[in-house]
């Protein structure tokens, strides 16, 4: 979902929806990114920052998802309602607001 303040809004956004997404993907992991709560992968449990290097990190229903690799992003798309509760949580037990 992507709200505008008039149309001329709307039709830059239609010209170029990629990359006004990024910008706006990228600007939800900047901000997020310093607080996120948790220290291990929302699908697999690994721990972020292990064995299998840097923390892929991806937007999902507007909220920064760090996961230990890019194969848990699969599994994540597939089923978010299993997944995404959890972060939801860590949140909510950080007394942050994503």
């Amino acid at each position: 979902l992507v709200r505008f303040c008039c149309r001329d809004c709307v039709k830059d956004f239609n010209e170029n929806p990629e990359a006004m997404l990024t910008k706006l993907d990228a600007a939800v992991i900047e901000q997020q990114r310093k607080d996120y709560p948790l220290k291990t992968c929302i699908v697999s449990g690994e721990e972020l920052d292990g064995p299998m290097g840097e923390p892929f990190e991806l937007v999902m229903q507007n909220h920064l998802v760090r996961m230990c690799c890019k194969m848990c992003k699969k599994k994540l798309r597939a089923n978010p309602l299993l997944y995404m509760p959890k972060l939801d949580k860590a949140w909510k037990l950080s007394g942050q607001h994503s």
